[in-house]
């Protein structure tokens, strides 16, 4: 069981979602998306767009999403760079 349908409530369990934007913009390089959701609502809480998806860049999205809510709940995710 995931912690998705284990989730009974808001702010119980956030997850990450790092994907790869496909483009044509010249001289950009590799954009991303980088979203922290709420497992029980499925919302979006927190969101960039960036050319990097290294640790500082992650973790100054999951930062924005825990001060706007204060919530500290537990992660899970495809993949978290650690």
């Amino acid at each position: 069981m995931s912690l998705g349908s284990a989730t009974q409530a808001l702010g119980q369990y956030w997850s990450t979602d790092i994907r790869y934007i496909d483009h044509n913009l010249p001289d950009t390089g590799n954009v991303y998306s980088i979203c922290i959701m709420d497992n029980y609502s499925r919302a979006i809480l927190w969101g960039d767009i960036s050319t990097r998806q290294d640790l500082p860049t992650f973790l100054s999205i999951l930062f924005k999403a825990v001060e706007r809510y204060d919530a500290h709940p537990e992660l899970e995710g495809e993949r978290l760079i650690a």
